[in-house]
């Protein structure tokens, strides 16, 4: 039987890494590549045009050195300059050949005169200098496309469930007239519109043990698939951060209880729970042949304390849920007097 070559190659992939970032066009992010160096990269030619809201063509240009996002100087949440990327601007967007950028941006943010022509700004690679560097060591597709004309979020069930769905909330609309009775009704919309969905992701195809996913926030996944928002379902060491470095003591209390404490850095230097050490560990005590139940109920020998020969058994780890409510415990707790006798 002759060898397929390219299944062979495959096999030798020990992993796969999808980076899901928000709402950028090609031509936006690498379009500089056509004239960088990689001519065969359909991307900008630099002699593009948009006409503004009076018939006047505004063309594409580099963003100065210092200029990396849409929105006012010192104001990094700031959203008055984000282009908008609802299904009905983006179906005015895309008109006559993707000529209606530049006038749904001046209709509907209403920018200062100076600002009219941001959305055909784009990046060099002085700006990206990671994906510039990617781009030029791995494929590129060029002709890639978002899976909705749409918004964030609908583009995230696709690439999470390949579907979309309504949100959770708005099973919450009957009941929006008795919420305008008590005052209610501002929040009550608010709670109908909020990303949360119930979608069966992708994962549930893969075992635990073959996938992590990692965020800067309480994970995206869990709110697209109510199966991980259950509390029997947490799956705690399915989830965590891209740097745990940067993260605030106080949030990595809170968030400690759904997500695990190494980061896809920590991983990806293999020095993480997930890390060659600490399966090599794993081995050494025994641990991994132990039935599957009762695998996950013993500390990991890598953190485990030394014992005695006699005691060679790894010691049985705390529950994560009643360890952290006890160390919560010891933090409010007030702070006891001296012992002794008051005189």
């Amino acid at each position: 039987m002759a060898v397929d070559r390219d299944l062979e190659r495959l096999k030798q992939i020990k992993h796969i890494v999808v980076l899901m970032m928000e709402n950028r066009s090609f031509d936006h992010m690498l379009g500089y590549l056509k004239r960088d160096s990689m001519a065969d990269v359909d991307g900008l030619n630099g002699n593009e045009t948009n006409p503004d809201n009076n018939g006047v063509p505004v063309p594409v240009f580099e963003f100065g050195d210092d200029q990396y996002a849409f929105h006012r100087p010192n104001e990094p949440f700031d959203e008055s300059l984000d282009p908008k990327h609802g299904h009905e601007d983006v179906a005015i967007q895309l008109e006559d050949g993707n000529q209606g950028f530049v006038k749904n941006f001046i209709d509907k943010r209403k920018p200062p005169p100076d600002w009219r022509n941001l959305p055909m700004g784009h990046y060099a690679a002085k700006h990206v200098r990671v994906y510039d560097f990617l781009a030029h060591q791995y494929c590129v597709c060029d002709h890639w496309h978002s899976s909705i004309p749409g918004d964030t979020w609908e583009n995230r069930n696709y690439a999470l469930a390949a579907r979309m769905a309504e949100s959770v909330g708005a099973k919450l609309r009957p009941w929006e007239r008795f919420a305008a009775l008590v005052g209610l009704k501002k929040q009550w919309q608010a709670l109908e519109h909020a990303p949360i969905y119930d979608l069966p992701a992708f994962t549930h195809q893969l075992r635990p043990e073959q996938w992590r996913w990692y965020s800067y926030d309480p994970a995206t996944l869990r709110a697209a698939d109510g199966y991980y928002r259950q509390l029997n379902h947490v799956d705690r060491k399915n989830f965590a951060y891209v740097n745990r470095k940067v993260i605030v003591e106080a949030q990595k209390l809170l968030e400690e209880l759904i997500e695990f404490q190494d980061s896809f850095l920590d991983d990806a230097t293999k020095t993480g729970e997930h890390g060659q050490l600490h399966q090599r560990a794993r081995a050494r005590s025994g641990l991994e042949r132990r039935p599957p139940a009762l695998r996950h109920s013993f500390r990991p020998a890598a953190r485990a304390r030394a014992l005695p020969r006699a005691r060679s058994q790894p010691r049985l780890e705390r529950h994560p849920v009643r360890d952290h409510l006890r160390r919560a415990r010891r933090l409010l707790r007030p702070r006891r007097a001296a012992a002794g006798r008051v005189r």
